[in-house]
């Protein structure tokens, strides 16, 4: 396994996997499915389901770095986790013969890193706060929708 997933792998059992959870996240949480998800809702008059498309890339290395402090973890250690957890765009580029992978851009979660498997990062997680922009965005469709 190359270093960098050994490593995410290791930020995701000795972190991220001990983290604690909202009560509200099933998504890649174990003894939790789609069944315990959908369990709370049985005879509401309306359920709304939401999948957001390049949620986790929309997620900026800022906002990692701030889950990991708000775990406990300094500064520097945080932007290092924070830093295994994201990646930025690259492009290929061939000089002199030798190809080099040049970085641009924010770093963001991509989608399917190990360390995002189980990540506070997510909506459900327990860091609720790192979409708060969010779940305001949704919460003024929702109202929007109801008056309409």
């Amino acid at each position: 396994m190359p270093r960098l997933k050994r490593a995410q792998y290791w930020v995701l059992d000795n972190i991220l996997a001990k983290a604690p959870l909202h009560p509200a996240a099933h998504g890649f949480n174990t003894g939790r499915s789609i069944v315990s998800n959908a369990t709370p809702h049985i005879g509401r008059a309306v359920v709304i389901n939401v999948d957001l498309k390049e949620f986790f890339p929309s997620i900026a290395l800022p906002r990692v770095k701030g889950v990991f402090k708000t775990l406990g973890y300094s500064e520097q250690v945080a932007t290092v986790l924070a830093l295994l957890s994201t990646e930025s765009t690259t492009e290929t580029v061939l000089v002199d013969g030798e190809t080099f992978h040049v970085a641009h851009g924010p770093r963001t979660l991509p989608q399917g890193r190990p360390a995002v498997r189980r990540s506070p990062i997510s909506c459900a997680g327990a860091s609720m706060r790192a979409c708060r922009a969010q779940r305001r965005s949704w919460v003024s469709a929702i109202r929007a929708m109801a008056t309409t």
